[in-house]
């Protein structure tokens, strides 16, 4: 038996050094290529010496169809897996002459060795020189004591943005930001094009492994999971979210559906209505409400039908406005004709009217406008900070207005540009529509 063992091991180093190099492209990816990559700690207790005896692609036994990308770590007797919970012992088992660790991961839950097609993923590990590529040969000792690194954002580099400005990036986009173990990852929506833009988002949700999802037009305050908002949205399908508008429901139902939890990024009624920053720029507290009240017309009178009191009693439970309820209306249109010196008509305002141009020869509507989008940024941005304390991988989706106006924020914080990763878009065909970078 022991004679047999051995000529196994023998016809298998024989073989090893007998066959041709193959492609590797796990040890040849691009850095474009390698932000896709899961990345995870390594798996033994820090302090451990290890040698990686045989790595992704391997000759001897990791080049079978669909086990290619693993890993075996040489290690003493005993030692233990403890990233969360200890799962095994390493021990001597195999077609191996030393204790070792046998590590992948696979692309289904499902797939395991026993029941078949499964299928390795690429992974890059903390740690490990090279962006964390695991090559053959490699020596060194476990530390896994975990990135002190803290992003700090710098709010006053939040700009505000203008149409030319946002042609300077695609839309829909997928960003990606990293520092050592954090990794901020943003989808910038496309709002006329919710196919696109969930295609993009479900890209990014697979091939970069958030641990928190933050979406549009929820208060950050409502903390993660918002029950209320939850109910109104996770039942129904993608296909009915595209129709009503807008990514958030449809990237909330995504992050619930994988079990991810999913937080707003705005700040509450009572932080815009208190916003320092507008407070800061010579505004009354009724431009900063009357001007978000304005926003909300074309929408509901165009998209919803609905009608001129019925708004107004919207807005006044939206914003929760109290006292003499009765005279809302006449209150806000006189604030708008001092504001414009225009009288007020609900069937006639035009979405232009408060549109973001950010430009010097705004109106004064336009003005409170951008401000307004500028204190939100402020505010998501502060939020992110927030969440990157707590999590290491944060996906962040919202319009890609928003990364324009955060994006020197962003650079200053990371210290380099994103990778911008381009999945291919299709139509119900199978027809490439886009690419984008």
């Amino acid at each position: 038996m022991n004679k047999l063992l051995l000529t196994s091991l023998v016809l298998i180093i024989v073989s090893c050094q007998a066959s041709p190099k193959i492609s590797n492209p796990y040890s040849n990816s691009t850095i474009s290529e390698r932000v896709l990559f899961k990345k995870v700690s390594l798996p033994l207790k820090p302090g451990t010496a290890f040698k990686i005896s045989q790595g992704a692609f391997g000759c001897c036994t990791h080049n079978i169809s669909g086990y290619e990308y693993a890993w075996d770590f040489d290690v003493p007797y005993g030692n233990q897996v403890i990233q969360g919970q200890i799962i095994a012992e390493t021990a001597n088992n195999g077609f191996h002459c030393t204790p070792q660790l046998h590590f992948n991961i696979f692309q289904d839950r499902k797939h395991t060795p026993e029941v078949g097609a499964p299928k390795t993923i690429p992974v890059l590990f903390y740690g490990l020189p090279d962006e964390g590529i695991a090559k053959e040969g490699f020596e060194g000792v476990v530390d896994n004591s975990g990135s002190s690194t803290k992003i700090t954002f710098d709010l006053d580099l939040i700009r505000p943005w203008n149409k030319e400005d946002k042609k300077q990036f695609p839309t829909p986009l997928i960003a990606v930001f990293k520092k050592d173990k954090k990794v901020l990852v943003f989808v910038g929506d496309h709002h006329s094009d919710q196919i696109q833009t969930y295609q993009h988002f479900e890209m990014a949700f697979e091939k970069l492994d958030p641990q928190i999802v933050v979406i549009e037009n929820v208060a950050y305050r409502d903390g993660e999971n918002p029950s209320d908002w939850a109910k109104k949205y996770l039942k129904k399908s993608k296909e009915e979210l595209y129709k009503e508008g807008g990514i958030a429901p449809n990237a909330a139902r995504l992050a619930h559906a994988n079990n991810v939890p999913f937080i707003g990024g705005e700040p509450s009624i009572e932080e815009q209505m208190n916003s320092p920053f507008l407070l800061s720029k010579n505004f009354s507290k009724d431009d900063i409400q009357n001007v978000q009240v304005l926003q909300r017309i074309p929408y509901r009178r165009d998209k919803m039908n609905i009608s001129e009191e019925q708004f107004f009693k919207y807005a006044m439970k939206y914003y929760r406005i109290k006292g003499q309820r009765a005279n809302f209306k006449t209150e806000f249109s006189r604030w708008y004709k001092d504001r414009t010196q225009r009288d007020f008509s609900y069937s006639t305002f035009a979405k232009e009217e408060t549109d973001v141009n950010c430009l010097p020869n705004d109106t004064y509507l336009q003005k409170v406008a951008c401000a307004f989008n500028v204190s939100r940024d402020r505010v998501l941005v502060e939020n992110i900070g927030l969440l990157l304390q707590k999590y290491d991988r944060v996906l962040v989706t919202y319009g890609t207005g928003h990364f324009v106006q955060e994006y020197p924020a962003f650079l200053k914080a990371f210290g380099h540009s994103p990778e911008y990763v381009s999945p291919k878009v299709v139509d119900s065909k199978g027809t490439i529509i886009s690419t984008h970078l």
